[in-house]
């Protein structure tokens, strides 16, 4: 229908002093979730008219590309008296819908329509949006239900098998979905979790988040390499800039001298739980930074990733997926280390912070 594309782009100044989209923030974060260390980001767009003289009514309407109408603002029919004024968009749809890829790298028309005595003039903004901080995650939050749902982009690789292994007992296709549950299982809060169940939003309430993570070779978290590893000696995985690879260790082992046997339930769980934590540095990098994640949240070294002790492992609770834990009597390791642990709230809401978006001004347009 294109009922909100510019047109001429004559001005005739005859009611509408001025319409703009208000650039001093040129960034929206779902709800002004604040950023890591705390301050609160913009949460809506801001449209800023002024009226030269009283109008009876202001109608706003935003559409996308595709022409379908996302918000509609009516003012009060009384008499708009001459000033400035602003309507402010959180970016969700009529049906309270949030979705960042409706964003990313799209084009949106704003139309603004004054009612005057018997006239009607209107004004037309095109702008564009794109992603600000990272494009391999994206999140769409369903305000009526109180539900995120977010997909995060992963770049697993296959770097075949180590150690003297005859017949993997896993194909690379196996470890690769191996790898995608464990980030659904450690980085969703929701009520299938024994412990994380949700994340509180800015907005006063508590929302369920589901991670679905996918494989892709664009627009893409940097992902280690997977590689089986059997028959040799137990390997380390790790995922920063110089190295990035995820050992499946199973099977006979060598660890410190000694020769081990990994069964593949307790090799299975250990993976799942490796890979969304070495995902979880890249997601802790881009949301906090490098201290934050390369020393555990304060919990390691940053060299040699040595253990500080100065966390021990919680016996109730939570266990914070990203820190490294000590042990003493009273805390030793956890039999039910697995299932209670998960992304701490913080980190999840770094990973909806990390949606956050960039917008611009394209033209604007008197309708006549």
């Amino acid at each position: 229908m294109n009922m909100l594309r510019p047109g001429s782009d004559k001005r005739q100044k005859r009611g509408i002093v001025h319409f703009n989209l208000k650039k001093e923030k040129r960034t929206v974060v779902p709800f002004g979730l604040a950023d890591f260390q705390g301050r609160n980001e913009n949460s809506c767009f801001t449209f800023e008219y002024s009226l030269e003289s009283p109008a009876t009514g202001v109608l706003l309407e935003i559409q996308d590309a595709r022409d379908q109408l996302l918000y509609q603002y009516a003012a009060e029919p009384v008499s708009l008296q001459p000033g400035t004024y602003q309507i402010h968009w959180d970016g969700f749809d009529r049906d309270g819908i949030y979705d960042s890829r409706r964003f990313d790298q799209q084009y949106f028309y704003a139309k603004l329509t004054v009612l005057k005595d018997n006239a009607v003039q209107s004004e037309v903004l095109k702008f564009g949006a794109c992603y600000k901080e990272v494009n391999w995650i994206d999140v769409k939050i369903n305000r009526p239900n109180r539900t995120i749902e977010a997909v995060l982009r992963t770049n697993f690789e296959d770097l075949g098998a180590m150690g003297a292994v005859k017949a993997p007992t896993k194909t690379y296709q196996d470890l690769l979905d191996l790898a995608l549950e464990g980030m659904k299982q450690y980085w969703s809060r929701n009520h299938h979790h024994s412990e994380g169940k949700n994340i509180h939003m800015p907005d006063g309430q508590k929302y369920e988040f589901y991670l679905e993570a996918e494989n892709s070779t664009k627009r893409a978290i940097p992902s280690p390499g997977i590689v089986y590893n059997s028959q040799g000696r137990l390997r380390r995985s790790r995922n920063w800039e110089l190295s990035r690879i995820l050992y499946y260790n199973t099977g006979a082992l060598k660890v410190k001298g000694e020769w081990l046997t990994l069964k593949e339930n307790y090799a299975v769980a250990d993976f799942k739980h490796t890979a969304a934590h070495e995902i979880g540095h890249e997601i802790l990098l881009a949301y906090g930074g490098h201290q934050y994640s390369k020393a555990h949240k304060g919990s390691s070294t940053i060299i040699t990733q040595a253990v500080k002790g100065n966390f021990l492992y919680p016996q109730t609770g939570e266990i914070d997926l990203m820190i490294y834990y000590a042990e003493d009597e009273t805390h030793p390791y956890p039999p039910d280390y697995n299932n209670r642990s998960v992304a701490s709230e913080k980190d999840v809401l770094g990973l909806v912070w990390l949606s956050k978006i960039d917008y611009f001004l394209v033209r604007s347009d008197i309708l006549t």
